[in-house]
């Protein structure tokens, strides 16, 4: 969206008021566009065609919405996953086309041969003349294809030189070998940086939570879902960290407050339904009641150091206050849930007591 579009709307959505010197016809065309938007917060949101609203965008803007979503996790999406990425927060005219335009100068794609339209061609199986017995044979069993029941086999065998090798990408890349990581923007800044410290121990956090969801999967406790959800927004949390306001994520996470409102309120509704089912706390307990809740109190304590974590890049204005504040959330949500798993699972907390306080009397 041009930037004068964009304020026509905006001042007519918020003030009711119209560009100085704008003809009939331009107020009319304000009009009827301003019924697909809204403001809040002090930013243009589109409401229409989606159950969600969405972040509206300027022209000068889209580039770096394109390549925070295109860059994903730290590998390059292709361009459905993109667009998809995109639109489920994000808004311009022209999405599809501007997405495919900056894929074809991503120089990491280009380099990949990354596609940036979907193809989908038959399978034809190629015969492999063979020269001598086969001693060992691999064979793979595909899952199915989507709209198809079918399982192709893939099979070869490991002798031959004459079957066709398949490039599987490799996980080391060396780039990091030097002391230096990148961030979602390119930049490179050393391991021991602030924000890769903030990085791993959200990382940490997020792997003692899979742990506890394995453990609570075992003993048939409910939680598993919601502990996975957990993860999720901590990913989320993690692309906020790995992308500092100095790169304009600003204005991305202008959408902090819609994005992390929602994921506080989850977290505050679920620590509301477990507690009205637990019994008051009247002592302070200490991490026990089995191997379920002991984890979720382990990843309790891990969330209090990536809090701690998080404080200096606040306060160096790298990242917005929004991730601290579900941090925060998340640490008691874990302490109820480890009590929910306690009680669910028949299991005693263990209350604290001061060793040796019946000698102190004397």
């Amino acid at each position: 969206m041009e930037e004068s579009e964009y304020e026509d709307i905006f001042n007519y959505t918020n003030f009711q008021e119209y560009r100085i010197g704008s003809s009939e016809s331009q107020k009319r065309k304000i009009r009827n566009r301003v019924k697909d938007f809204w403001v809040k917060n002090g930013q243009l949101y589109y409401i229409k065609d989606s159950p969600d609203e969405r972040l509206v965008i300027t022209k000068d803007k889209k580039d770096s919405i394109i390549k925070l979503c295109h860059v994903g996790t730290g590998c390059h999406l292709g361009r459905n996953k993109t667009i998809s990425k995109i639109t489920e927060s994000y808004y311009w005219l022209g999405i599809v086309k501007d997405v495919t335009e900056f894929l074809k100068k991503c120089l990491q794609c280009q380099n990949e041969n990354k596609k940036t339209t979907k193809t989908c061609q038959e399978i034809i199986p190629e015969p492999v003349p063979i020269k001598k017995e086969w001693n060992e044979i691999g064979i793979d069993l595909i899952s199915p294809f989507p709209q198809s029941d079918k399982r192709p086999l893939s099979s070869a065998d490991y002798n031959s030189s004459d079957a066709k090798k398949i490039k599987i990408p490799k996980i080391y890349t060396k780039t990091g070998d030097k002391g230096t990581s990148a961030l979602y923007t390119g930049e490179r800044r050393s391991k021991d940086d602030m924000i890769f410290s903030a990085l791993g121990t959200t990382d940490e956090l997020s792997s003692a939570i899979g742990i506890a969801a394995e453990y609570c999967t075992e003993t048939n406790i409910p939680v598993t879902d919601r502990l996975h959800e957990v993860q999720c927004a901590l990913q989320d949390l993690g692309s906020c960290i790995a992308t500092p306001h100095s790169y304009e994520f600003y204005l991305i996470f202008s959408m902090e407050d819609h994005l992390y409102d929602k994921y506080v309120t989850d977290l505050e509704n679920w620590i509301d339904e477990y507690t009205a089912e637990l019994p008051p706390l009247t002592n302070f307990i200490l991490p026990s009641g089995g191997k379920s809740a002991t984890h979720i109190h382990l990843a309790r304590s891990i969330c209090r150091r990536a809090e701690r974590s998080l404080t200096p890049l606040i306060r160096a204005e790298e990242i917005g206050p929004e991730p601290l504040k579900y941090l925060n959330r998340l640490s008691d949500f874990l302490f109820t849930t480890a009590r929910y798993a306690a009680m669910k699972e028949g299991r005693e907390e263990i209350i604290y007591r001061r060793i040796h306080a019946d000698e102190n009397k004397t």
